[in-house]
């Protein structure tokens, strides 16, 4: 994607007065705002590397700010404010979101103290969200339109998550951490289902693009039909390079299709045996993958799910843990400390590249399950998804 980003790029020196036509001008009005604050236009729709695109505004004076440049595309960003650091004193930043499209940018704030946080836990950015204003084009009416009717979920979640993670009053017992983590499980679910509904009611919508291109970028997510189905509906937007990125992607999507058969492998058991995924997949009953590693913090405090899983179904599923550890002797201590009571695998290196090729997967964890017939049900990083698709499969 990185050439639809090159005028984002180039024009990281344009000052106020050569702006470029076409292109946009952001004018920002932030009382509180110095000097000494640092500001920035983030592109969120793009990384290079492990790192976000970055525009410095042209000026920043007391209380006002502007920003020039040209995109190919509407793009997801936004405003980074960073204050002044001060010795012995942690930095603190803001951030506002936007679509960037070329047209003329107006923002207006009460003051930069009261501006959402770069980093927030809990509802606190969602509620400093109404301190600020922009006035734009299409895609930021759209993206107005989008976050107001995602709001409630979207709190729930972030209430959830807090409520799992951050409050230092919570019950932290086993069975009470496992009701917030159910809590959370079902909050995340909601905030998805709200999502989908909205970008099918307006698939030619930016925002909406941006989120298709996302879920197509996952493995194992569309059928070829629904991907048909999709393809028209989505190059009704009317940004050209948005429509040429998401029929790259349809294209990729393809042939990573869900309902299609699964690939085998081979690993190693905990006696240095190998075995084919062959031996344990197609049995006439469902079978989830696991990709982990013991270095990978998701990876472990997703086990408790996966154990919960192993105790309600028993038999009726087969789960197999698969350790992507290099080092022996790290994944034996984790395995004799997590009292995984299901089979344990390790992926060797040699192996890792044609089979992160064939499931298209970057991170972990990454759990795959696979119907009684061996085909793809879902591969992904959320274990509440799985507990879904298994309600439905096995039952409760």
């Amino acid at each position: 994607m990185n050439r639809y980003l090159a005028s984002f790029v180039a024009l990281m020196s344009v000052s106020a007065g050569m702006a470029q036509a076409p292109g946009f001008t952001i004018t920002g009005t932030v009382p509180g705002l110095t000097a000494d604050h640092k500001v920035e236009l983030v592109n969120r729709d793009e990384r290079q590397g492990s790192e976000w695109y970055r525009l410095p505004a042209a000026s920043v004076t007391d209380g006002k700010f502007v920003i020039t440049g040209s995109v190919l595309m509407p793009l997801m960003c936004e405003i980074r404010i960073d204050a002044p650091e001060k010795e012995n004193e942690r930095s603190i930043g803001y951030a506002m979101d936007l679509m960037v499209e070329n047209v003329p940018v107006e923002i207006n704030a009460v003051h930069v103290d009261s501006l959402p946080h770069s980093f927030t836990v809990g509802t606190i950015g969602i509620d400093h969200r109404k301190y600020y204003t922009v006035k734009a084009g299409e895609a930021q009416r759209e993206f107005e339109e989008y976050r107001a009717e995602l709001e409630p979920y979207e709190r729930a979640s972030r209430q959830a998550h807090y409520n799992l993670y951050w409050d230092q009053n919570r019950d932290k017992s086993e069975a009470g951490t496992e009701k917030l983590r159910q809590a959370y499980s079902v909050a995340e679910g909601e905030l998805s289902r709200a999502n989908d509904a909205f970008i099918r009611k307006h698939p030619a919508y930016h925002i909406s693009a941006m989120e298709w291109y996302r879920q197509l970028s996952e493995p194992f997510v569309f059928t070829a039909e629904e991907l048909d189905e999709l393809q028209p509906q989505l190059n009704a937007n009317n940004s050209p390079e948005r429509v040429a990125l998401i029929n790259a992607a349809i294209d990729k999507a393809r042939q990573v299709v869900r309902g299609q058969k699964y690939t085998d492998f081979v690993a190693k058991d905990a006696e240095g045996v190998e075995h084919s995924m062959s031996e344990y997949v197609g049995k006439g009953r469902w079978t989830m993958i696991d990709f982990w590693a013991s270095w990978c913090g998701p990876c472990r405090a997703a086990i408790p799910h996966v154990r919960e899983l192993h105790k309600k179904y028993g038999d009726r599923l087969g789960i197999y843990a698969v350790s992507l550890d290099e080092e022996d002797a790290a994944w034996r201590k984790a395995m004799e400390y997590e009292k995984m009571d299901w089979t344990q695998l390790q992926l060797s290196k040699e192996n890792f590249g044609n089979v992160s090729r064939d499931y298209n997967f970057k991170a972990i964890p990454f759990m795959v399950l696979i119907d009684p017939d061996g085909h793809i049900a879902f591969a992904g990083h959320d274990p509440g998804k799985v507990s879904e698709i298994l309600a439905k499969g096995i039952g409760q």
